[in-house]
């Protein structure tokens, strides 16, 4: 028995909290008041990025008896925030905060058993435990720029390959497992409940959510024996995804365009198969279960909006292909 275990956490963060940038109300050492200049801009970004590649293989070939066990096994939890916080800010270019992470998981397990004379036995699995929350955030700010952009965004690609082929002149069996646990929190921001936040924004306030997932598995297993052959495939996915654009106890002072999205994308595609041959009996079963559970939000409450422009945009599709075949087949009995 072989296993490849893989565990990824921590947290990215990019913080201005209780600060003043270029207030009006700060005075120079010749006592002049401090103004912001042609150009200034404040640009705050929180980026992380990951990716794990995993390959567990085992097998074994005996006389009497063969049986080989694999295992690939990657947990992940992290967080990436971008926070502009209970700050004064006067810039006379944009305001920028920007959260983004992404991470692409590749695991592959399979597994190989022979027996010559008598019980072959082979089995793989392939677990995924992932986490991620993206915030790009500011409250309790008073904000004076050209624009204002407050951008979250989150991409997700899994892929998880499994394999088992067993043989034994008595008896065989083969069993693949892919499982899938994933659940994603992406927000942009603006406001909080409790803090009172004020725009002086001469053009554009945006504020972007976006999160894109991408996850597909391929799950195969055979087993041949001169007696009694069976094989089954299991594919288990469980996702849960949340993608929220909100402005909250916000005064907009200025008339400004105001742009919010929050956009989702999931993707998915499983591909199961088993097949059992036996010379007296055979058996192939194959399970293809997946739970797809998003929240896509795009939202304005308990604010004050002065705006030219308003485009407000709430964008969730989700995609699935699968495939799922149960083959067994015998002189005796199949099923």
């Amino acid at each position: 028995i072989n296993a490849a275990v893989n565990v990824l956490g921590g947290q990215t963060l990019a913080s201005i909290d209780n600060v003043g940038v270029n207030e009006t109300s700060l005075i120079n050492e010749q006592g002049e008041s401090l103004t912001a200049g042609d150009g200034q801009s404040l640009n705050l970004n929180a980026a992380s990025h990951q990716t794990v590649g995993s390959l567990a293989f085992a097998g074994s070939l005996g006389s009497a008896a063969g049986t080989a066990g694999a295992t690939s096994v990657t947990v992940a939890d992290r967080e990436t925030r971008a926070t502009l916080a209970n700050t004064g800010v006067e810039v006379e270019g944009d305001i920028n905060v920007d959260a983004r992470a992404s991470e692409a998981v590749g695991s592959m397990a399979a597994g190989f058993g022979g027996a010559l004379l008598g019980l072959g036995l082979g089995g793989s699995a392939v677990v995924n435990v992932l986490d991620s929350t993206v915030i790009a955030e500011t409250y309790g700010a008073t904000l004076h720029s050209e624009n204002l952009s407050i951008q979250a965004r989150h991409e997700a690609n899994v892929g998880s390959s499994v394999g088992v082929l067993s043989g034994g002149a008595l008896a065989a069996a083969a069993v693949p497992v892919a499982t899938t646990v994933s659940s994603g929190t992406t927000e942009a921001l603006l406001g909080a409940a409790g803090s009172s936040t004020t725009t002086e924004v001469n053009d554009t306030i945006s504020l972007d959510a976006v999160s894109v997932v991408q996850q597909s598995d391929i799950v195969a297993g055979m087993a041949a024996s001169g007696s009694v052959g069976g094989a089954g495939a299991v594919s288990v996915r469980v996702l849960e995804d949340v993608t929220r654009a909100r402005m909250l106890n916000t005064n907009m002072s200025w008339w400004s365009d105001l742009e919010i999205d929050a956009i989702s994308r999931a993707n998915i595609g499983s591909y199961v198969g088993s097949a059992g041959l036996g010379v007296a009996a055979a058996g192939g079963m194959s399970v293809n279960t997946n739970i797809l559970r998003t929240t896509t939000q795009a939202e304005i409450l308990d604010s004050q909006v002065k705006t030219s422009g308003l485009h407000l945009n709430a964008d969730s599709v989700r995609s699935m292909d699968l495939m799922t075949l149960g083959l067994a087949g015998s002189s005796g009995g199949g099923a």
